[in-house]
């Protein structure tokens, strides 16, 4: 009897982003899916009760907002899919003027064609050893005026295959990580990094619909424990001097690069409150970089680049 073998690809469901935004899938698109446990669809449904006399006569639908989770892997060159608004204003809408469409695969081949989605959580880039490199995002599916829906619903796809995995999506070496210049400009943190891309979304309404998110508040924290003696020195020097209180924090740029990717923080708050000065470990045990929305002449800067180089 043949030996079944299954595909953990093909078990895991497919995400894809039309390429380009609003157009077709016809090329691919942008692909991502998951080697874990899995994607997880929540319809979002909110309800309210039917009363007559006192008494609940039924149940109706009072508003619903779908949304997608899971932790992907997928094609490095659409890395940039999942850090949207990077460069955005305060105010901005997530969604725009013209619709972008994505679709999901399940495993058994079912498809939701999602009109309208917008990435509300983005990824937590985490190059450690041993990992993938992306955490988890939140696809929501927003409410489409145009196609009058949140998602259409297929029990029949062609499955467009996957993206392969690259061997650059597993982590085997620590990233090189850089906080400016001189003999901080390449470092090699003891236990990889991590950096997370935070923001406060407001709803944006039509009716009982949320068809839309604008951009509250936007922020970047990178963390990691950098093992080198120069730069180790360099930060006694710059970040452990005796600041007087209410001396404003040094600031620079904050780089993590590895095989595959690379990642810039501008104009980072750069803090650190401990050492250690063991005899077998002598490196600064956290900093923490911390960028924030900026603005020049009126116009909002960047907060971060993200893509496969620099």
């Amino acid at each position: 009897m043949p030996t079944a073998v299954l595909n953990p690809l093909r078990e895991s469901g497919l995400l894809i982003k039309a390429n380009p935004d609003g157009g077709s899938f016809t090329d691919g698109g942008a692909q991502f899916f998951h080697v874990a446990e899995g994607w997880d669809l929540d319809l979002g449904n909110d309800y309210f009760d039917v009363m007559h006399n006192g008494n609940n006569i039924g149940s109706r639908i009072k508003s619903k907002l779908p949304k997608l989770t899971g932790t992907p892997v997928g094609e490095y060159e659409h890395l940039t899919t999942l850090f949207p608004n990077l460069t955005a204003n305060l105010g901005a809408r997530l969604n725009g003027a013209t619709d972008a469409a994505w679709k999901f695969i399940t495993p058994s081949g079912r498809q939701w064609l999602i009109p309208r989605g917008v990435i509300t959580k983005r990824p937590m880039l985490s190059p450690v050893v041993g990992k993938t490199l992306l955490g988890e995002i939140e696809l929501t599916m927003l409410y489409s005026p145009t196609a009058g829906n949140h998602y259409t619903y297929t029990e029949e796809e062609t499955h467009p295959g996957f993206a392969s995995l690259d061997s650059a999506q597993i982590i085997t070496l620590n990233p090189a990580v850089s906080f400016g210049s001189g003999n901080m400009d390449e470092m090699h943190p003891v236990a990889g990094c991590e950096i997370e891309f935070g923001w406060d979304l407001v709803e944006v309404r039509s009716g009982m619909q949320i068809v839309d998110y604008t951009i509250g508040a936007q922020n970047i924290n990178a963390k990691c424990a950098p093992q080198n003696d120069a730069a180790f020195d360099d930060w006694i020097t710059k970040i452990g001097a005796d600041l007087a209180p209410g001396s404003a924090l040094p600031v620079t740029n904050f780089i993590a690069s590895y095989n595959g990717f690379y990642v810039q923080l501008y104009n980072c708050e750069c803090r650190v409150e401990k050492f250690k000065f063991h005899h077998k470990e002598n490196f600064v045990t956290g900093i923490t970089a911390n960028t924030r929305q900026r603005y020049s002449g009126g116009a909002a800067q960047p907060l971060a680049y993200v893509n496969t180089s620099d």
